[in-house]
């Protein structure tokens, strides 16, 4: 039934999605940070090591987003050159891993402070369009000769 609805709703107010993209945009980016940190911290108390468990946690954070893009038949944001999307992930797990393992902190608000960061770093990425480098560069005519 949730299906079926979820598809009516599709249906009639498509034209209101293309509205709601920043907002989308911003809980991607907190989704971004809490799943980074379910997954490092799952991986964790099942014991993994620390590496193990921040390749979960970006897995884990990327993931959604990834299924989300092809499902809809977006070029997916993992893909595209230059986002900051996987890396605001590994960068919220490094944080997770430093403040609950190395500082101690405790999960709760090791995870809040880390979402939090997640967040801010993504937002920021989207609203500067701060960008990766390529180490691709296509060669130009003139470089033939």
């Amino acid at each position: 039934m949730v299906i079926l609805l979820a598809g009516l709703v599709g249906l009639f107010f498509h034209g209101w999605v293309k509205r709601l993209t920043r907002a989308i945009a911003l809980l991607d980016a907190l989704g971004l940070g809490a799943y980074a940190v379910v997954g490092v911290e799952k991986s964790l108390a099942a014991g993994m090591g620390i590496a193990a468990a921040v390749l979960v946690g970006v897995i884990n954070a990327v993931g959604g987003g990834l299924l989300r893009d092809l499902l809809v038949r977006d070029e997916p944001l993992l893909l595209k050159p230059g986002q900051f999307y996987a890396l605001a992930a590994f960068a919220g797990c490094l944080l997770f891993v430093l403040l609950a393992v190395y500082f101690k902190m405790p999960a709760p608000r090791a995870g809040l402070i880390t979402v939090a960061a997640t967040f801010v770093v993504r937002v920021l990425a989207i609203q500067f369009n701060w960008r990766t480098p390529s180490l691709y560069r296509p060669e130009t005519p003139e470089e033939d000769h």
